[in-house]
């Protein structure tokens, strides 16, 4: 607040000084907040006093764009009791003021155009457009808006780095780790600006790393020349024992299964030859069949046929004198039949 026409204030060193409003051109500055410029926040309104015929005391009313409407007698025939300046220097400091005034305006309709073009896209640059794996991309952006957040992405979530804050002139810079287990080829590394909804990207292209390479390689190449290590030759060994083991089983069934059918051949021949011997028991047990297409030969029996009974014989006549008796007499018959190899 202006106490009056003239008061104590602070310069740029922070020395006390003294203002005079009536020798300089005093009034009120409005600027943006922040840093921000903004035409329509940035006014300068002139400030002019005008003596008065009273007490000796400076009139602190106050008007804006030009000196008071109403003053005194004492004002216009130019004194004032207490000193005041002449009527020439207050003209003189309303034509200031109005100067001022008019460049104000034309600094604000300036402004004005300046914000009403159009601004220009935000953009994005990095070190290098080849990365490699496990090691980190430094990035540089313009064109935000002041004091925006800006967050950065690698192929959509893969490495990020942010929020980093806009500069005064809409710039933000920062790195990005790549993943060590990324995937070489091509990824896209975007900054994206939470108030200006700008997105700039870039596509990079991401290589393994030369060292890392150059050493696998060279372990390969050691490991072809040494040959195949212990685990290979155990392996080798075991699948070596476990083709023997199943060659000896298979042997082993095959003589056992002939020695079987061998014992069984013999077996049959020696209860055929027993059967064909006269006076061989009736009975003899089944010979065991070695295998299905080898004919087994049923044993010898011997069984009797008891023929149906005789009706008795009616007695004879007397046999005439001449005839003899034993010629005559009929006697019952046995037949005696041998089954050999199942027929009669």
């Amino acid at each position: 607040m202006v106490p009056g026409p003239v008061f104590t204030g602070l310069d740029r060193s922070n020395a006390p000084t003294e203002v005079d409003c009536r020798a300089v051109t005093c009034g009120v500055i409005t600027i943006g907040a922040h840093g921000v410029k903004n035409a329509t926040n940035e006014t300068f309104t002139p400030v002019t006093f005008a003596a008065t015929g009273g007490a000796g005391a400076p009139d602190a009313g106050a008007s804006s764009g030009g000196p008071a409407a109403g003053t005194s007698a004492g004002s216009e025939q130019g004194s004032s009791d207490d000193g005041a300046a002449p009527a020439g220097a207050t003209d003189a400091g309303a034509a200031e003021a109005e100067g001022d005034a008019a460049a104000g305006e034309g600094e604000a309709a300036e402004g004005s155009d300046e914000e009403a073009a159009p601004r220009a896209p935000a953009t994005l640059g990095v070190e290098a457009r080849t990365v490699v794996v496990g090691r980190v991309v430094a990035f540089t952006g313009q064109g935000f808006t002041p004091g925006e957040q800006v967050v950065a992405s690698l192929s959509g979530g893969l490495a990020a780095a942010g929020p980093l804050v806009a500069g005064a002139a809409g710039e933000v810079a920062g790195v990005v780790t790549l993943p060590a287990d990324i995937r070489t080829g091509s990824h896209t590394l975007s900054l994206v600006g939470a108030a200006s909804g700008e997105t700039p990207e870039v596509l990079l292209t991401v290589v393994a790393d030369p060292v890392l390479a150059a050493a696998a390689a060279q372990d390969a190449a050691a490991a072809a020349e040494a040959g195949p290590g212990w685990p290979f030759l155990a392996a080798a060994g075991a699948g070596l024992l476990l083709l023997a083991l199943l060659i000896v089983s298979g042997v082993t069934a095959l003589v056992r299964r002939r020695r079987r059918r061998r014992a069984a051949r013999a077996a049959a021949v020696a209860a055929a030859a027993s059967s064909d011997e006269p006076g061989a028991p009736a009975e003899q047990e089944p010979p065991t069949r070695s295998a299905p297409w080898e004919p087994v030969r049923a044993p010898a029996t011997e069984t009797l046929e008891a023929l149906p009974a005789v009706p008795p014989v009616p007695p004879a006549p007397p046999a005439p004198a001449d005839q003899d008796a034993s010629s005559t007499a009929t006697l019952p018959r046995v037949r005696r039949s041998v089954t050999t190899g199942g027929t009669s």
